[in-house]
């Protein structure tokens, strides 16, 4: 089939897209809003394999010249690219009743709107990282590997997080809509999303719809599906990677009314064998599980980030609250400052100013213990300094320094 040389509707929404994580997302909405309002749009498919994205007709709609871009000609022919400007378009012109956003003055609305720039500046970005180091790259980077399947990993984390304290607040809006399209990329690069509730949102006649827009057919890389063989083999590598740069756990999550924990954030999520040992199939109980960490807990070695769930047991699936959320330390906050402390007193460090990024990321910690350290964990640790009147902490949560004294 010949590639499209340039427009072709005179009325309604325009779509060129492609059967990816991010081409898929224009095209779910567009479906939703065509099932509830009857909003009428035409597609095309821009093979980017073909570079089709970066004939000149197309840049002269989308500068980046990427994937997708809608044309709404009933608005003169406004073109309107990247995903998250696009979703915010179709939700503010198309969607009068709210069903698939908010209004804008409403609080509901800031919090779509922040997890959607989460997603397309944060997530997005190191799950497609982490896909191309993992499986596109000619030469397998083991580094790369753990620091961008790690990185997507840790963005999960902080949507677990969110979901557990929040119960019930992904089922309005953009979060129901949109609450799989991180999905894509993080199964391809290893991540399982088991836990994320995706079943409920595929099953959702729109989405499916959605996903198959342009090719009439659900591509495997638009709904991030592997074979089981290449899924496995993308963890095992992962692990690998990980392991061989000493990437930090840094959290395990329980779903309520299961037996088992999730490990977030440590590279892959998976079952973690702390509580599960899969070459004998044996697992604690939940009951004993909050032994455990409990026991850990009067040694400083964990700590609930919320309060274990009254309501749920080992045997019940079904039980409410958002299950139980800990810390599991193999160095305690203390001790982690403790190797700062040495660090800065070892290089000269006292009355500097350094940012925590740099703490964690920069070319001066390189070979530190606390290097590539979850800057979550890190700050804890600079918190024990600050108490010691060490150090202080300054900044807003994603531009933080450091001062030690």
């Amino acid at each position: 089939m010949a590639e499209p040389t340039g427009l072709i509707a005179k009325s309604g929404i325009e779509l060129l897209t492609f059967g990816t994580p991010n081409g898929v997302k224009a095209s779910i909405l567009l479906e939703e809003l065509k099932e509830a309002y009857g909003t009428s749009y035409a597609y095309q498919s821009i093979n980017i394999s073909k570079n089709t994205q970066k004939e000149p007709w197309y840049t002269a709609l989308n500068p980046n010249g990427r994937i997708p871009t809608i044309v709404d000609h009933d608005r003169g022919g406004f073109a309107v690219f990247e995903g998250l400007a696009i979703l915010a378009y179709l939700a503010r012109h198309y969607d009068p009743e709210h069903r698939f956003s908010f209004p804008v003055e409403s609080d509901d609305y800031s919090v779509a709107e922040q997890w959607m720039a989460w997603q397309h500046g944060g997530l997005g970005p190191m799950q497609g990282q982490a896909n191309h180091f993992l499986r596109a790259a000619a030469e397998k980077i083991p580094y790369g590997i753990q620091r961008y399947v790690g990185e997507a990993s840790g963005c999960t984390a902080s949507w677990t997080r969110w979901t557990r304290a929040c119960p019930g607040t992904t089922s309005r809006g953009p979060g129901q809509v949109h609450r799989g399209q991180p999905g894509g990329w993080s199964n391809f690069a290893g991540i399982d999303l088991g836990a994320w509730g995706l079943d409920r949102l595929l099953a959702r006649p729109a989405v499916q719809k959605g996903l198959a827009v342009p090719g009439g057919s659900v591509s495997r890389i638009a709904n991030g599906n592997l074979e089981k063989e290449k899924w496995e083999e993308g963890r095992r590598v992962a692990e690998e990677a990980k392991e061989k740069y000493g990437y930090k756990d840094k959290a395990f999550y329980l779903p309520a009314g299961r037996g088992f924990w999730w490990k977030a954030a440590g590279g892959v999520l998976d079952t973690t064998e702390l509580f599960h040992n899969k070459r004998i199939n044996r697992r604690l109980a939940l009951p004993d599980i909050r032994a455990v960490i409990d026991f850990l807990r009067k040694d400083g070695r964990a700590e609930y980030v919320s309060p274990p769930s009254s309501s749920s047991t080992a045997n019940s699936s079904s039980a409410e609250g958002g299950g139980d959320i800990a810390w599991i330390y193999w160095r305690t906050p203390e001790e982690w400052a403790a190797l700062v402390e040495e660090w800065v007193d070892a290089t000269g460090q006292k009355g500097s100013v350094l940012t925590v990024y740099e703490l964690v990321e920069g070319d001066g910690t390189v070979g530190a213990e606390f290097h590539g350290l979850d800057q979550e964990l890190l700050l804890k640790a600079l918190g024990v300094l600050v108490k010691r009147g060490k150090a202080q902490v300054f900044g807003q949560e994603d531009s933080q320094g450091v001062k030690f004294f």
